[in-house]
């Protein structure tokens, strides 16, 4: 399998919820693409914010998902807070604090950064561990990502 495409989604905002509130309306726009996709994330609080969230963000849209450990066939969303993961993948959502083990199981993986100085310093290091091991990592700003595609950026 090639190397994952590693993206850096920079958003303007400083609330860590706009990253989750980015992530529900990334993933829902790669569900109506037909990807399959794994949100990763650090602990189970943020597991249960990102499940709550895509229920109901973006609005009228709510994307079908399964904890990864409970996949059915035919679920293209999947959430989990482990590291491993073992299913289908076509693109991989990190919420993690560091890069995961199972990133050579995905096409493309995404991180999303914010304007808030822990959560840059935390990006810089992956971003740094990602070029070291796949090359540079595609870098894209989102001005104005709650009113237009991020596929489209």
């Amino acid at each position: 399998m090639p190397q994952p495409q590693i993206v850096f989604y920079e958003l303007p905002d400083k609330d860590p919820q706009m990253i989750v509130r980015a992530s529900c309306k990334l993933v829902s726009e790669y569900y109506r693409a037909h990807s399959h996709v794994h949100i990763l994330t650090a602990d189970e609080s943020t597991l249960a914010t990102i499940d709550e969230t895509l229920w109901n963000y973006p609005a009228n849209s709510f994307v079908p998902h399964m904890r990864a450990s409970e996949t059915q066939h035919g679920c293209l969303v999947t959430i989990e807070c482990a590291s491993s993961f073992q299913g289908l993948g076509t693109v991989l959502i990190n919420h993690n604090r560091d890069v995961p083990e199972c990133i050579e199981q995905f096409e493309r993986v995404c991180e999303f950064v914010l304007q808030h100085p822990n959560v840059k310093e935390q990006a810089r290091s992956k971003f740094v561990r990602y070029r070291e091991q796949y090359g540079k990592p595609n870098f894209v700003p989102l001005p104005d990502w709650d009113n237009s595609p991020i596929l489209d950026y």
